[in-house]
């Protein structure tokens, strides 16, 4: 009897011989597709990003708006910005050093993030990216992007800042 557990446990030490079938079997065809669909999922979320990263935002977002009263234009210092929508459009307002206004579309030509003023830099700035713009003229400085920010039209009546057409 103790040949016979010696000869049990002999076989059940050794390896497994495997032949030329056992090598598809319905296992190891699961397991393959499991790590290929893992593989192509991994190739997926990767390049997704790097797709949206690369392909520009569309130039031109429908506008249902054409003129915007933000308010007295005396509550805007220099240096200061005041964010708004013009229809669907994310605007910023600031006043220059010199007092003078100005207007831009606030969406990045980049990925179309909303841009801010950063008074202390003196620079409109894209939080994704780091794109900056000349708060004079919306032309790009520095980062990704090298389209300047959309002018919006802006005019002073009556003391009152009107943004659009």
């Amino acid at each position: 009897m103790d040949r016979f557990l010696v000869d049990t446990l002999t076989v059940l030490a050794e390896p497994p011989v495997m032949s030329e079938n056992d090598h598809s079997s319905p296992r190891r065809r699961f397991l393959e597709r499991c790590a290929q669909g893992s593989i192509a999922l991994g190739t997926c979320v990767i390049a997704w990003p790097v797709y949206r990263y690369l392909l520009p935002p569309p130039l031109d977002p429908p506008d249902t708006a054409t003129s915007l009263a933000l308010g007295p234009s005396r509550q805007l210092l220099p240096r200061q910005a005041r964010s708004a929508t013009l229809g669907s459009i994310p605007i910023i307002v600031l006043r220059l050093e010199d007092g003078s206004l100005r207007a831009f579309d606030a969406t990045c030509p980049h990925l179309g993030c909303e841009i801010s003023f950063d008074p202390e830099n003196r620079l409109l700035q894209c939080p994704c990216h780091g794109a900056a713009f000349h708060p004079d003229t919306g032309a790009a400085q520095h980062g990704p992007t090298t389209a300047p920010l959309r002018p919006i039209p802006l005019q002073v009546r009556h003391d009152t800042i009107i943004v659009g057409t």
